[in-house]
């Protein structure tokens, strides 16, 4: 027969494992909620970084080389020497005497040094594409590499917080199971499960 001291303890037992076993599947579902809410936010910045990278290299490699300030002064620098030269030369002609032939060339030497200096412009346009495109590249590794890095690393923590609460959920199992064994080896409650002869 069923003592009455076994019974409440045999039912404080299960209470207390089938609560641990619930706050345990709780507590691993908040987790879980958190992570992916975590995972959302860092998707959301992600996407937002690489609008900005794509959006700075748009603007940058769409942007034409020969309308920057830079550039234009150069040529205009080059514009003015050459027809201040060119200028001395039909003056010097004009004075001196000299053949047509003479200012043709001067004026010939002249198109050839804008022609250079246009080259050298496109030149120096070519490599401030290639560079750009070498920092775009190189931000676009970076952002990869630290999304495949923050994607393990999420993946790692969901993996242990899995194992904590597995780990709770058989703690909480084993506890219960104690306390039914510490219940059955009680005599009396032992002999509710004898075969009767």
């Amino acid at each position: 027969m069923l003592t009455m001291a076994i019974a409440p303890a045999i039912v404080a037992a299960i209470i207390s494992g089938v609560s641990s076993l619930a706050s345990t599947g709780i507590a691993a579902r908040k987790s879980k909620q958190q992570a992916d809410a975590a995972r959302q936010a860092y998707n959301q910045e992600t996407e937002a970084q690489r609008r900005k990278i794509e959006n700075w290299y748009n603007i940058r490699s769409n942007q034409d080389y020969t309308r920057r300030a830079d550039v234009q002064a150069a040529l205009t620098k080059q514009r003015e020497l050459i027809n201040e030269r060119y200028n001395q030369s039909r003056a010097t002609n004009i004075v001196a005497g000299g053949s047509e032939a003479a200012l043709a060339a001067e004026k010939e030497a002249a198109n050839r040094a804008m022609g250079e200096t246009i080259a050298d412009i496109a030149a120096a346009g070519a490599a401030n594409q290639d560079k750009i495109d070498q920092m775009y590249l190189g931000m676009d590794n970076g952002m990869s590499q630290n999304i495949a890095n923050a994607g393990y690393q999420q993946n790692m923590q969901q993996a242990q917080q899995t194992a904590q609460a597995g780990s709770q959920a058989s703690a909480a199992a084993v506890q219960m199971g104690g306390s039914l064994v510490d219940a059955l080896k009680d005599k009396e409650w032992s002999d509710i499960f004898k075969k009767k002869n």
